[in-house]
């Protein structure tokens, strides 16, 4: 693999970075319909999909930079499960008519996708439609979203769904970092089922390359927010005092400092290797290296969380200070990541 980057990587990487603290530093007050609109004109609802599709064709690292954008401002946009795990989906099925009109309208951000797995419940066929009843818990941008791609309790069909149909309940929450999300109860929601058709094994090796390249983008956004988190302890290190003297100047928080700086760096490669996986590797050996980096950054999360917080004292803990966004941002990340021991099983599985 070769990590170095090309001239248009870069500066697609320093305008994003540029977009990402003009729109979204300091979020509060922001709502979700601005968010995705600051998206669309971007461009950025479009970037998974080919200029055939309306799309421009970003490519996985394209993607990463996004992703670290994203945990750099705590930006709380849907972006990963919006447009990278329901827009893949999508776009492995493009020669569906239902599916590309779909895409078309994502890409213009005139349409707001989510993804629900279904953890319950039950598809029933009649003709050449469905009915679905069950549930689909924590959806990622569910209680926005206009439309959502449902996948079977099992993974062998995915289904369109009008977000405003007949059937469809919402229950929206906030997640840990202040995101919104929902579970949805199906009470014999009617759609097509020919809308996507894929069955089967087909259904479910393109249900796990799209959550294999979700989980890629979440470990970005974990190593965004990493980077951010240590960069803010570090300034408050310099500027801290304690018997005269800034605390970053004691050798003690030094030997702390030198470790956090390589759990993230390891992160950051780690995550790049496995992005790059996702659109050059096999599915076996992009599912080994995502699991691995989903190991790293969940491991280095706790770390640079636990020692944010500790460094910066009692105000770790408020919501004036950013370092416990932070922390609770990396919670959430390795919880959508899965646990360690989920990963290395994973990793071992795949290897």
């Amino acid at each position: 693999m070769d990590f170095s980057l090309s001239p248009d990587q870069i500066l697609f990487r320093d305008s994003i970075d540029r977009f990402f603290t003009e729109t979204f530093a300091g979020e509060a007050g922001r709502d979700a319909a601005s968010d995705w609109k600051s998206l669309a004109e971007m461009g950025l609802t479009a970037a998974p999909f080919p200029e055939s599709l309306g799309g421009t064709g970003a490519n996985a690292i394209d993607l990463m930079f996004v992703a670290n954008g994203i945990g750099r401002t705590l930006a709380k946009t849907p972006f990963i499960a919006g447009v990278i795990l329901a827009g893949s989906l999508l776009r492995d099925c493009a020669a569906a008519p239902a599916a590309r009109a779909l895409i078309e309208a994502l890409a213009s951000g005139s349409t707001r996708l989510a993804f629900a797995q279904m953890h319950s419940g039950s598809v029933t066929r009649a003709g050449s439609g469905v009915t679905i009843s069950g549930e689909a818990r924590i959806v990622l941008g569910g209680a926005t979203a206009d439309m959502f791609v449902v996948a079977s309790p099992d993974r062998d069909l995915l289904i369109i769904v009008d977000g405003g149909g007949p059937g469809l309940r919402r229950l929206p929450f906030g997640t840990l970092d202040n995101r919104d999300a929902a579970d949805l109860v199906f009470e014999n929601v009617a759609a097509a089922a020919e809308a996507i058709p894929v069955r089967g094994a087909e259904a479910r090796r393109i249900i796990e390359s799209a959550l294999r390249a979700a989980r890629a983008a979440w470990c970005a956004e974990a190593c965004g927010a990493m980077r951010a988190a240590l960069d803010l302890t570090l300034e408050y290190a310099r500027t801290r005092k304690q018997f005269g003297r800034p605390i970053g100047s004691f050798q003690a928080l030094q030997h702390r400092f030198v470790d956090m700086r390589i759990a993230v760096d390891l992160s950051d490669t780690l995550t790049r290797v496995a992005t790059m996986a996702v659109d050059e590797a096999s599915p076996q050996e992009a599912e080994r290296l995502v699991a691995a980096a989903a190991v790293q950054v969940a491991a280095a999360s706790r770390l640079i969380a636990e020692e944010a917080i500790q460094i910066h004292g009692g105000m770790g803990m408020t919501d004036e200070c950013s370092a416990g966004k932070y922390a609770k941002r990396l919670m959430a990340l390795t919880c959508l990541l899965g646990s360690e021991d989920e990963a290395l099983e994973r990793f071992l599985q795949s290897a």
